[in-house]
């Protein structure tokens, strides 16, 4: 049990191959991890500064952690050749949401063949950044969901 008396937590978020153990017990992540090591072959890597993307930054001393995307937003900017373009106020004015279908050719150096699934991921990658740790985008990320095709 925790010295101060509260429940034991044990939180196991898990990805395809990547997982994570978070708790208030270090004896209980060493028996998790020694169960865990039975049944599966595991890396245990550690304090965990990284996952699926986010990075996790630590306070021990105050018990704090933050959550950042910055450098997955960065390479989502750098992709779409917008790492210079000018940041825009949230929520969107309403008379930005009539969507016209771009014209052939829109995006030169993507086929228009490949500008569907293009969008589609880049979409895909605002929606994972909407639940995660930007709900403030969550509107805008489902809007253009609804442009996919």
């Amino acid at each position: 049990m925790p010295l101060d008396g509260s429940p034991l937590v044990l939180y196991v978020p898990l990805h395809v191959d990547d997982g994570l153990a978070i708790t208030n017990s270090s004896p209980l992540y060493q028996w998790f991890i020694k169960m865990l090591k039975r049944r599966l072959l595991i890396i245990d890597m550690g304090l965990c500064e990284k996952f699926l993307n986010l990075l996790i930054i630590h306070d021990r001393a105050k018990r704090r952690a933050w959550l950042s995307f910055h450098v997955y937003i960065a390479e989502l900017l750098e992709e779409w050749n917008l790492a210079n373009c000018k940041a825009a106020i949230t929520p969107f004015p309403s008379k930005h949401l009539d969507l016209q279908p771009a014209p052939p050719n829109a995006v030169p150096d993507v086929s228009d063949a490949d500008l569907i699934p293009k969008y589609q991921r880049l979409v895909g990658c605002l929606l994972y950044l909407a639940i995660t740790t930007r709900p403030d985008i969550s509107y805008y990320a489902m809007w253009l969901g609804q442009h996919n095709t």
